[in-house]
């Protein structure tokens, strides 16, 4: 039961990425067909980014950098909830053995760290013209790993419901059935 359970988990927070990387691309795509005004376009994507509570030092540091960095400071001056679901999501398949989703959620976890790092994670009302081709792609490319990622996870959503909800004798011949499928050839 708890593979269920990890899999409507795993299905609750791929459904949330998916859909903060739709709205980024509509909201980017809203920008170049001038339906939206610069600011309001980097207002609303950069209205998920929730401060920390070193976040207005460090901002004010980079801006100045005429003093050292406060102490204990952390350089990420926000989270963006996007990243955070995307770790806990590849944390949650690394713990439970998932190798292969866990890799690739860990590896796009990876990107957004760096990208988060270098600062890339905010976009800039001034700036917003020159970052949105970029911004488009790498948000069309997320979107493409986080929906070929929800196929995978309803399959084995409805793999693991299915498997829970047999007997062990269905269990037996779904087995013999599936295996007699595999070994015929078209």
């Amino acid at each position: 039961a708890w593979i269920v359970a990890l899999w409507a988990v795993a299905f609750a927070v791929q459904a949330a990425l998916l859909g903060c990387a739709m709205y980024g691309l509509v909201v980017l795509s809203d920008l170049e067909a001038d339906f939206v005004n610069p600011h309001d376009c980097a207002a609303s994507l950069n209205k998920w980014m929730v401060e920390t509570g070193v976040g207005r030092a460090v901002a004010l540091w980079r801006v100045g950098r005429t003093a050292p960095m406060p102490r204990g400071a952390l350089p990420l001056p926000f989270l963006l909830p996007e990243y955070c679901g995307q770790a806990a999501l590849a944390a949650l398949f690394l713990l439970t053995g998932r190798w292969i989703p866990g890799a690739a959620h860990a590896a796009l976890a990876g990107l957004h760290f760096r990208a988060f790092r270098r600062g890339d994670a905010a976009l800039d009302v001034t700036e917003i013209f020159k970052q949105a081709p970029a911004e488009k792609r790498r948000r069309a490319w997320r979107l493409a790993f986080y929906l070929a990622s929800f196929v995978y996870v309803i399959y084995r959503l409805v793999e693991a419901s299915v498997a829970s909800l047999l007997s062990p004798a269905g269990r037996e011949m779904a087995g013999k059935l599936l295996q007699e499928a595999a070994s015929h050839h078209v």
